[in-house]
């Protein structure tokens, strides 16, 4: 997805009612302040309704920008979708998110 269309799915998301939300960046080889920003404003959202929004992101060039920016901080950040999907659903990992565990 370019960063509109990631919005407009998000968006569509939470309006529909889910309140567990996995965003899978292992097909993501860019990742720019448009897309950062649409993901912490997605958190926040889903979070206020008492969900929880979980970024699978394979790619270390792309899981530094979120460490850099300190984003890593504010989402909880998998190298594999099934690990963020268990964060989801069980609240935690065997581990800690990788933002957590000081990679």
């Amino acid at each position: 997805f370019a960063a509109p269309e990631l919005k407009h799915a998000l968006e569509r998301l939470v309006d529909d009612g889910s309140e567990r939300i996995a965003v899978d960046l292992s097909r993501t080889s860019f990742i720019d302040s448009t897309t950062l920003g649409l993901l912490i404003a997605s958190a926040r959202r889903t979070r206020s309704l008492g969900g929880d929004l979980a970024i699978a992101c394979p790619s270390l060039r792309i899981r530094k920008i979120f460490e850099v920016t300190g984003l890593g901080r504010a989402l909880p950040i998998y190298t594999h979708v099934d690990a963020a999907i268990r964060h989801l659903r069980d609240g935690t990992v065997a581990g800690k998110p990788l933002a957590a565990a000081g990679r």
